[in-house]
């Protein structure tokens, strides 16, 4: 939602998804600059209009029924790179405000991590079996655990990218791999 709302105040037209959006923007001659700016409302006050994605509540009951640990491990720098908005209290909110139900969640298992490094490490270091990221190139990093089954958060057609990295729509697609 929050990236219709960005491209509905910015004039541009088809724009549903954050990564629409960002190929949008890959088009143009100062990508990098003008995508901090989209990054640091996104992340900020586009926050207030973020969702928790489809099937989100069935696959965390479905892991709850297998005694499964749950995490977040995001690439969150602290503050933004355009402003030096901060970054973290705004995700804090969003998962309080959001995912307060899940006591699994609690903040021993909430990471946000100021690196894409960093991240791929603390991913390692959790002895996770399965992992879910809206970023294909975080899974497929020369350092990224391959062992976990890794699902990409994407709404691209293809199902299976390679042994361990599936393409899902929406998290209630997992439900059937765990």
């Amino acid at each position: 939602m929050a990236a219709k709302i960005w491209s509905k105040h910015s004039d541009i037209k088809q724009v549903s998804t954050i990564q629409e959006l960002k190929k949008f923007y890959r088009t143009k001659r100062n990508y990098q600059e003008e995508w901090k700016v989209v990054q640091e409302w996104l992340y900020t006050e586009g926050l207030n209009y973020a969702s928790v994605n489809f099937g989100a509540r069935n696959l965390i009951e479905k892991l709850r029924s297998h005694n499964a640990d749950l995490f977040v491990v995001s690439h969150k720098t602290p503050v933004s790179a355009f402003n030096k908005a901060d970054l973290i209290q705004p995700a804090q909110r969003w998962i309080k405000h959001n995912l307060s139900d899940i006591q699994e969640l609690g903040a021993n298992n909430i990471y946000f991590e100021a690196t894409r490094e960093s991240k791929i490490k603390r991913i390692a270091s959790l002895g996770l079996t399965h992992y879910v990221d809206d970023l294909l190139e975080v899974l497929q990093e020369e350092n990224y655990p391959r062992k976990i089954k890794s699902f990409w958060l994407s709404l691209d057609d293809k199902e299976c990218l390679s042994e361990n990295i599936t393409a899902v729509q929406n998290l209630n697609s997992i439900i059937d791999y765990v």
